[in-house]
């Protein structure tokens, strides 16, 4: 199904959905970054620390998912973050 297909509702929800998966990821990836320093420099090998990189992880994949089928669907999040492209702010 291409974006000409989409009834406009779906559609702006696809790109409500894509802007928000990318601005998490955007978070992930500092979270991560903190995590990796934290693990790194201060407590190699931590179990919780672990656990919680690895959570990040999930929430990432889970947000590629989500860009990769707007993506197939011929939809690309806007470059505004979702307060602006909702119209929060």
């Amino acid at each position: 199904m291409a974006d000409e297909d989409l009834p406009l509702a779906a559609k702006l929800a696809w790109i409500a959905a894509a802007t928000a998966a990318r601005d998490i990821n955007d978070e992930l990836t500092i979270v991560l970054s903190v995590i990796g320093t934290v693990m790194e420099d201060y407590f190699p090998g931590e179990y919780v620390l672990e656990e919680a990189k690895a959570a990040v992880e999930r929430c990432a994949k889970k947000n590629d998912s989500v860009l990769d089928t707007a993506m197939r669907l011929g939809i690309r999040a806007p470059a505004d973050t979702l307060e602006r492209v909702l119209l929060i702010r």
